[in-house]
């Protein structure tokens, strides 16, 4: 199957960065540490034509309209992809390792995702509660997420804080990591982790297209513009207006 390029960009338009806030860890990408209080073109990213941007914490990701992976910011627990290095990287710099052209990204607090043109997810950075959805000895560098998701095409992903969500083609969503805020979306009160991919039943026949994963939380719309919503609600932050019951045990409709 060839490279699609509309699917990262759909109109062809060459696009600039711009970014402001906080630069402690080079999460803006301008190369200079210093904090931008209003909206300053990255010169850096300037030869790479962006199709999107990603950015949690204290990380940003670019994907380009060549399906290259660039990430820069916090470079703690080689969350960026880059291998183990401790080094913070302040201009964009490419995720080796990936053999296929990749067209959406995620960044979290913790790690990257990635999905090629053929459907493969791959992640790196810090393993927490098996978030990554795979055993690699090197957790810095990308690797391909098989288990349940072996076979099948993914086309939606999601890094949260400590969890991954991602959507096959079929409209399925597997979730991995930490469960304890029952994000992962599993039945009843089950709160155990996962390090390999596990299937969220409650979301069976919905026909899920899109995922996405926050701080103890998720989110999935479906084709026909319904949201979904489970896990922690500690700020009302799944919009069910939950009175009595705090954490939702699986996905409700919004």
């Amino acid at each position: 199957m060839g490279f699609d390029l509309t699917r990262v960009n759909a109109d062809g338009t060459s696009r600039t960065l711009f970014s402001w806030g906080s630069d402690q860890y080079g999460q803006l990408g301008v190369g200079s540490g210093i904090d931008m209080l209003q909206p300053t073109e990255s010169v850096s990213a300037a030869p790479h034509d962006i199709a999107a941007v990603q950015a949690a914490g204290l990380s940003t990701g670019l994907l380009t309209t060549t399906g290259e992976f660039y990430t820069f910011g916090c470079g703690m627990h080689g969350r960026l992809g880059h291998g183990p290095s401790m080094q913070n990287i302040h201009t964009p710099r490419k995720v080796e390792g990936i053999p296929k052209p990749i067209v959406q990204v995620s960044v979290g607090e913790n790690h990257v995702a990635a999905i090629t043109v053929d459907g493969e997810l791959y992640t790196a950075g810090r393993q927490i509660k098996g978030s990554l959805g795979h055993d690699n000895a090197n957790k810095c560098r990308p690797a391909l997420v098989g288990g349940a998701l072996a076979g099948k095409r993914v086309i939606s992903v999601a890094c949260g804080t400590k969890h991954t969500l991602a959507v096959t083609a079929e409209g399925e969503v597997y979730a991995f990591g930490e469960g304890r805020t029952l994000a992962l979306g599993q039945s009843g009160e089950n709160k155990e982790n996962k390090e390999l991919p596990a299937l969220v039943e409650a979301l069976q026949g919905k026909g899920v297209v899109s995922v996405h994963a926050g701080n103890g939380y998720s989110v999935a719309r479906t084709r026909d513009g319904a949201l979904y919503s489970w896990g922690s609600n500690e700020y009302g932050q799944l919009g069910l207006s939950l009175i009595h019951i705090s954490e939702p045990t699986r996905p409700r409709l919004i």
